[in-house]
């Protein structure tokens, strides 16, 4: 049991600690992932009347979940670590308000706009987190 406990502790002492990420090439993933992303959202047809809306707010949400998957998929380095968490949850919690759009009938505006308000709010934060972590491809509505 002595000698195991010393094989493991001279193992661990002789193993390189994990190399972190270079935050360049993830920035470089991550913006590569959104311009995709932004390309997909640009190609769907915008929604001219309000019975469009929900098919709409669907593919929205599908191209949102896309990404998040994808992102999921990049390693950050560490000093990213929780920004990438934060933006991957925002990116979640904008498809899951387009889904709430996709089922709330324009009809009652208050709902309708509450949604729509809260969907603006994260895109906000979106570009916060995007502009605080040198991602400007993943920011929307900026031009």
């Amino acid at each position: 049991m002595i000698a195991l406990a010393a094989a493991v502790s001279t193992a661990a002492c002789t193993s390189e600690p994990a190399a972190d990420v270079d935050p360049q090439a993830f920035r470089d993933a991550v913006n590569a992932i959104c311009t995709t992303s932004q390309a997909e959202q640009d190609a769907l047809a915008v929604p001219d009347a309000p019975n469009a809306v929900a098919p709409f707010a669907l593919d929205v949400a599908g191209v949102l979940e896309s990404e998040a998957e994808l992102l999921r998929a990049v390693t950050p380095p560490s000093s990213l670590a929780a920004d990438h968490r934060a933006f991957i949850q925002n990116t979640d919690d904008q498809a899951r308000r387009w889904r709430e759009l996709a089922a709330t009938p324009p009809e009652n505006a208050a709902d309708f706009g509450a949604i729509q308000t809260g969907i603006l709010e994260l895109g906000l934060g979106r570009n916060d987190l995007a502009a605080e972590m040198q991602l400007p491809s993943c920011r929307r509505g900026t031009g």
